[in-house]
């Protein structure tokens, strides 16, 4: 082939392809953004502040008023913060009402407000007032899902303008105190209370019909912002899921709780010695509460410190006939095992057991307590089919209660264990040993299998 022929092809190619270029600057250009459903740049929209949102009408004619009728609506102090990390509240307080008033009557679907980084020195009940008169415009659009991280809860009937609000999530907010009545709007389905302040608060009742979600977080220790002196009251026929984690409240009242399915009771207990007695009997009546829950998570920071715990059961054994699932966290290898064999006996049905200790220092008790002598299963194995335990280091305790496991459980089809990260070449030799043994322990299972990684 001669060279003058690929010569010309090339130059060809390269006036065929400067020719579309041409072309192509000739056509109008397309905004392909604006041009886009009304549907998906609100949902655009959603993601930002309104601070962002308003900044978005410059863009073109078509974003100048998509803000009027946006449906999810999230305000953030953090935009009006001055060099001291101290909001701007005249700038803020003036942009958020205009924004609020201009909009137009539509409903709005989803409110976050954040409103917590107030100027030292500032009045509280101007703080609240603005808090009330937001909150109160918004509910009356019929919002369905509300979140309010401020430093002072507006009073609740605030929430009964609505019979659309479903979601309540309140977060680091001083809790008003009520003295009768619901916490609930009726048609509310899924409530957070989040490291809230239950300072002067005596009892939190949350009466529901509709309620479906209850989630409850205390992560502060303080007896004097945490629920230490409060009481948590519920009634709620529909509750499928309930969480209590951190700080444990007074006492529980649980009432009509017979749909939940899912329990997490994730708690910790006060540095005050004399908190022993409460801890007993607010645990006892958050069991009884729950005895129709089918998936348990458990974990109670403490319960094996108490050499009188067994009264936790007393005089009656509480028993959980539908409980299928059973998560324990923090469990230890030896302190644990008494209060351990006691929860047992009223986990006749579960199916699915996973044991999860996790990387907390602890004493170990003078004389190491014998898992086997302490095990005493009556009914709790007959149906128990699949075990998981982590971070296992391979002690003589954890073979015994394997052991126990694979002697009692009929049905047994596997035991997934996983071994502690952290290895030593004495760890490791210990722990090559603690799986030859386990792979030599009976089995009243024939289909049992155990698996170790």
């Amino acid at each position: 082939m001669k060279k003058g022929f690929l010569k010309k092809n090339v130059t060809e190619n390269v006036k065929v392809k400067e020719k579309i270029n041409k072309e192509d600057l000739r056509l109008p250009k397309v905004d392909r953004l604006s041009v886009l459903p009304k549907v998906l740049l609100h949902h655009i929209l959603s993601f930002l502040d309104i601070k962002e949102v308003l900044r978005t009408c410059i863009l073109s004619r078509r974003w100048r008023y998509l803000w009027i009728d946006l449906h999810v609506l999230n305000i953030d102090d953090k935009f009006w913060l001055d060099i001291n990390g101290e909001v701007k509240t005249d700038k803020f307080q003036t942009y958020v009402n205009k924004f609020l008033l201009q909009r137009d009557g539509s409903n709005i679907e989803k409110f976050s407000l954040i409103y917590e980084n107030e100027k030292s020195g500032y009045v509280v009940d101007d703080y609240m007032d603005k808090i009330y008169t937001w909150v109160v415009s918004v509910v009356r659009r019929n919002v369905e899902d509300l979140h309010l991280q401020v430093q002072y809860m507006p009073p609740l009937f605030s929430f009964c303008y609505s019979t659309k609000l479903k979601t309540l999530r309140l977060t680091n907010a001083t809790l008003p105190v009520q003295v009768e009545g619901s916490w609930c709007p009726p048609s509310l389905e899924s409530l957070i209370i989040e490291n809230c302040c239950h300072q002067y608060l005596e009892d939190i009742n949350i009466s529901a019909l509709q309620l479906k979600y209850l989630k409850v977080i205390n992560k502060h220790d303080s007896i004097f912002v945490g629920p230490y002196q409060c009481e948590l009251k519920i009634c709620a026929p529909n509750l499928t899921s309930l969480e209590c984690i951190g700080y444990m409240y007074q006492n529980y009242h649980l009432e009509n709780l017979s749909s939940v399915v899912f329990a997490r009771i994730d708690t910790k207990k006060y540095r005050d010695h004399n908190t022993k007695t409460f801890l007993v009997m607010a645990l006892k009546n958050l069991f009884r509460g729950l005895v129709s829950t089918k998936s348990l998570l458990l974990s109670v920071e403490g319960i094996q410190t108490f050499a009188d715990l067994q009264t936790l059961f007393k005089p009656v054994v509480i028993s959980f006939p539908n409980l299928k699932y059973l998560k324990l966290t923090e469990w230890r290898h030896d302190c644990f095992i008494s209060t351990l064999a006691k929860l047992f006996e009223g986990f006749s049905c579960i199916e699915t057991l996973v044991m999860e200790r996790m990387k907390v220092s602890y004493k170990p008790p003078k004389q190491e307590v014998h898992w086997g002598k302490q095990l005493v299963f009556n009914c709790m194995l007959h149906k128990l089919k699949s075990v998981r335990m982590q971070n296992l280091k391979g002690c003589e305790n954890e073979l015994r209660f394997i052991e126990v496991l694979l002697e009692k459980a009929m049905v047994l089809e596997d035991i997934a264990i996983t071994t502690t990260k952290e290895h030593t070449s004495d760890s490791e030799k210990k722990l090559e040993e603690f799986i030859k043994k386990l792979q030599s322990l009976p089995k009243a299972s024939s289909s049992a299998t155990i698996l170790c990684n």
